[in-house]
């Protein structure tokens, strides 16, 4: 209960955190994007959508509580760092996307990514509600 406690906090605090006057969101996004690249932030969305809906497959997991944890609130203090960028009208240049450029992982990530939606965007929309 305590570790949870823990964890609760942890979201709790990056939440508030862009209220401290060293808060640079810019350096939270560049952080984020240098330790996750396309292939692993996949990784782990999938990861917590299998969660999420319970496992049904019972599929091996490949990360454990607290790398999931580490994840989940890098990827909200990379949300709130674009959200402050967004309300303080900050300027993403300052943001060297050049390591997401240099990932081999990205690069091909990026080029399956595009061959996929060009053999989705030849069939007609569907209405999934």
């Amino acid at each position: 209960m305590k570790k949870f406690l823990s964890q609760l906090v942890d979201f709790d605090m990056t939440l508030y955190e862009v209220h401290d006057e060293n808060h640079d969101p810019v350096q939270n996004i560049t952080d984020f994007w240098t330790k996750y690249d396309i292939k692993s932030f996949r990784e782990y969305m999938l990861e917590l959508l299998t969660v999420y809906n319970g496992n049904p497959d019972h599929a091996k997991l490949l990360f454990n509580t607290d790398q999931m944890h580490e994840f989940i609130i890098a990827l909200l203090r990379m949300y709130m760092a674009y959200h402050m960028v967004h309300n303080r009208d900050l300027d993403l240049a300052k943001i060297d996307y050049s390591i997401l450029v240099k990932s081999i992982n990205n690069q091909q990530e990026l080029a399956i990514g595009k061959k996929i939606f060009d053999v989705f965007k030849q069939f007609p929309k569907t209405n999934n509600k």
